[in-house]
């Protein structure tokens, strides 16, 4: 009896503790509480007036996401003339519902910057709870700062048509897309018409003008007021020389063939219709592909077209000389873009559930130089083996339970269709693509990256900063779900800067294995407008999932 009498005031005593503990919060784990805010999926550096969005995630003590959190927020800004969603303001807080999940992305944000290159921050607020963001590098809103001229070529001829190509540039160096005025044009050597540009493209003004004076080291100058430029030097024939014109299409690529117009003109600045001369090319562009010596025939009226592949992105000068009387001669400049880089395909996927591992494919049609990227998706418990030839260029990009590795490497030009090892040692969920493009620089090839992650089953797109329009947007999105598997639909909406397109490629792992991982694989892609920040963008999954978006741009 004493015994058990014993036990019985064990028992209770261990019952009372144990209500103790509760009570008081000791076994913290079974009372998941709010101690604060998570900031995430904002720019760093952004334009004035762009929008954007923050996502907001309810913390526990633990580090974890409150799913049930259903408390009011606001946002204030050290940016007095910030604008803040609605709801979301002191005034009118946003409360959260249950289907946030305790995550909610707050859509329209803008930050207005007086002067150049301020910083701000965002604060969260419950009224006793505080996170605030990182600084975020706020620049002046793009205005015009300058006009530069594509090189005019040299001589041209007194009253003989000519184009002219002129940039209207912001004062960060970019492109002013949206610039659309008539400035006026000056020639230092007498008069110009017509004087003004009033065919804007993109910030690119396009004319055909002429001018009625003659002389060497000539020039044309641009100006609305608030900027100028002026173009580079070049000669205008005067009657009394027999001449070439050379002219070329205006936007020349690297090895892309273009042509150019060779037009010999007399001394009365006339197209000398009879010319039967013969005329050699040279270029400061070395590598160039040239036409051969080419002798005009009557049937030509003293006017021929020739097909030329410049190698260099500089600004390349073409020479005619006629080989008999090397006074007669012409010449025209081009500054010579690279091309723009391009998405080519994606080879086969492999994702499995196990040991083994993961054997994926080359996209087909690849050429030497391509650039290859492996998108690498796991159980974060485990690490890959880098595959040979292969680079980490990023990675690991975690979202809790699941890893992101992306690799690099650039094709030979033989790989197309082929089947490659990768090592992923454990039993585990996993996922490989390979992906090509082309026209992309063999060194320094990125720049502008970014990396978000979360759970709700709202995906943001991630910001990019771009320093021209010819780069080339990259977001890989990758999804780990515990046995739910999730289907990606719709591409990022809402993005500026560019246009992300609908996902390119989506690969799913749905295994149906206890305690396994069913991933979600894809890429979008999203050619530059303008230079500066593409960001925004958000897209629904089926299901909420740990996801993860690595972007960034590609340079050619």
């Amino acid at each position: 009896m004493r015994k058990t009498k014993h036990k019985g005031i064990s028992t209770l005593v261990a019952v009372i503790l144990l209500v103790l503990a509760i009570a008081s919060g000791i076994i913290f784990y079974t009372i998941p509480r709010l101690i604060g805010y998570r900031l995430s999926d904002y720019p760093t550096t952004l334009i004035s007036s762009e929008e954007f969005n923050i996502s907001v995630t309810a913390i526990d003590q633990f580090g974890k996401t409150i799913t049930s959190y259903t408390g009011s927020i606001y946002f204030t800004s050290t940016d007095t003339n910030a604008i803040i969603p609605e709801p979301g303001t002191l005034s009118d807080p946003y409360t959260f519902v249950s289907s946030d999940n305790g995550v909610h992305i707050f859509n329209g944000f803008q930050l207005i910057s007086i002067d150049t290159n301020e910083s701000y921050t965002i604060t969260v607020s419950d009224g006793k709870k505080t996170e605030t963001s990182n600084s975020i590098k706020v620049n002046s809103y793009p205005t015009l700062d300058q006009f530069e001229f594509n090189p005019i070529s040299s001589p041209q001829a007194i009253s003989m048509e000519f184009d002219i190509e002129i940039t209207a540039v912001d004062q960060y160096g970019h492109i002013l897309t949206g610039y659309a005025g008539a400035p006026t044009l000056t020639y230092s050597e007498g008069s110009i018409s017509p004087n003004t540009v009033t065919s804007w493209s993109n910030g690119v003004g396009t004319n055909t003008v002429k001018v009625t004076d003659g002389g060497t080291g000539c020039s044309i100058t641009v100006d609305d007021a608030s900027a100028t430029g002026t173009s580079n030097p070049f000669d205008v024939t005067s009657v009394s020389s027999a001449s070439f014109i050379v002219d070329a299409t205006l936007k020349v690529k690297v090895d892309v063939p273009f042509t150019v117009t060779v037009i010999a003109m007399d001394q009365s600045g006339n197209v000398e219709t009879g010319y039967l001369g013969t005329v050699h090319f040279t270029s400061n562009d070395e590598s160039a592909i040239l036409p051969d010596d080419y002798t005009f025939v009557s049937s030509d009226n003293g006017i021929h077209m020739f097909s030329i592949t410049l190698k260099k992105p500089v600004t390349s000068s073409i020479t005619v000389i006629d080989v008999m009387t090397p006074s007669r001669i012409g010449s025209v400049s081009r500054y010579v873009y690279m091309q723009m880089p391009s998405f080519v395909g994606f080879g086969s996927a492999d994702l499995l559930h196990g040991y083994e591992g993961l054997s994926p494919t080359y996209p087909f049609d690849l050429q030497a130089n391509d650039l290859i990227l492996m998108q690498l998706v796991g159980d974060a418990s485990y690490m890959p083996i880098t595959p040979a030839g292969f680079t980490l260029l990023y990675g690991p990009d975690q979202s809790e339970n699941v890893h992101q590795w992306i690799y690099y490497r650039f094709a030979e030009g033989y790989e197309s269709g082929q089947q490659i090892l990768v090592n992923y040692p454990g039993e585990c969920s996993k996922a490989a693509v390979l992906y090509a493009f082309r026209n992309i620089a063999q060194t320094n090839f990125v720049e502008g990256a970014s990396f978000g992650y979360g759970n709700s089953p709202i995906i943001s797109a991630q910001s990019v900063v771009t320093s021209d329009t010819s780069r080339l947007a990259v977001s890989f999105v990758f999804v780990g779900a515990q046995d739910d598997y999730n289907e990606l639909s719709t591409g990022f909406q809402g993005s500026s800067g560019g246009v992300w397109t609908n996902p390119v490629g989506d690969f799913n792992l749905a295994s149906n294995i206890y305690q396994s991982i069913d991933l979600t694989l894809q890429i979008q892609v999203a050619q530059m407008e303008k230079a500066g920040t593409i960001s925004g963008g958000i897209y629904t999954m089926t299901k909420p999932g740990n996801w993860g978006v690595r972007a960034f741009c590609l340079i050619p």
